[in-house]
């Protein structure tokens, strides 16, 4: 498994971000570029860019940006292969969420290649790694395994993955390279990076609500911003509202935004 700097040292300090383990290559179906039901972008197209062999290889050609567990790759090769019209309709049946909320992570995520700062930089372009227990959720998705309390992860993850995805299309990057961001241990090996203090040094992943917990925390407030005055609808029906006040108050502040 592809693990964050946190899981491989057991951390619990909140300041530090995951990087490259949350999206993924091109299958056949058209990728979604704008709000709900938008799909008429075909995947080559988007901004993350298009399908080719990544840095490290991997699982059916697709190249992830750091390397999966087999497991991990299984998941989302199978899902990558399976059309959106396919397994989208029954995860939303499944998990209670909007259906064109689930096909446009399922591109961002699963399908689409990224360019993504993985060490001060140190960029690679490639298939976001996949993690077990994300492959777990979208497998218990897909399968209708899932008991509330991971409902609610998928959840989680789909509100993160979705803000996230509209941000970049918006013109943000996954992540900012900023020196002060980056952190070392004492033996020199290199542990991950901080969450941004400052909105200049925030990309879309820092950005997006929190992928785990929900919500912003926080994070927003130490940078600066106001929450979104939209409340979520339980199956993210509403989504595009959302994401309309987090774009509106990040232009607010300065952020440049399509």
């Amino acid at each position: 498994m592809a693990l964050t700097m946190r899981q491989r040292h057991g951390e619990e300090a909140h300041d530090l971000v995951s990087v490259g383990d949350d999206v993924g290559g091109l299958g056949d179906d058209a990728a979604d570029s704008g709000g709900l039901g938008d799909d008429s972008l075909d995947a080559a197209g988007d901004a993350e860019n298009p399908y080719a062999h990544g840095p490290n290889g991997g699982s059916g050609g697709a190249g992830w940006v750091e390397q999966p567990s087999v497991y991990a790759v299984g998941v989302y090769d199978s899902l990558r292969a399976t059309p959106n019209h396919v397994d989208v309709p029954a995860m939303a049946r499944k998990t209670g969420l909007n259906e064109a909320v689930i096909r446009q992570v399922k591109t961002h995520m699963i399908k689409l290649m990224h360019d993504v700062i993985i060490r001060p930089g140190e960029w690679r372009r490639g298939l976001f790694t996949p993690r077990d227990d994300l492959a777990a959720l979208w497998d218990g998705a897909r399968k209708g395994t899932l008991d509330v309390d991971q409902i609610a992860e998928f959840r989680n993850l789909m509100t993160h993955e979705y803000v996230e995805s509209r941000l970049m299309k918006g013109g943000l990057p996954y992540l900012y390279d900023e020196t002060g961001l980056w952190r070392w241990g004492d033996d020199g090996e290199f542990e991950g990076r901080r969450s941004p203090k400052s909105l200049s040094a925030a990309g879309a992943h820092d950005l997006a609500p929190n992928p785990a917990r929900g919500g912003f925390g926080t994070q927003w407030q130490k940078l600066g911003l106001r929450h979104p005055k939209t409340d979520l609808a339980a199956d993210l029906s509403n989504i595009d509202d959302f994401v309309k006040d987090i774009v509106q108050e990040l232009r607010a502040k300065g952020v440049d935004l399509k």
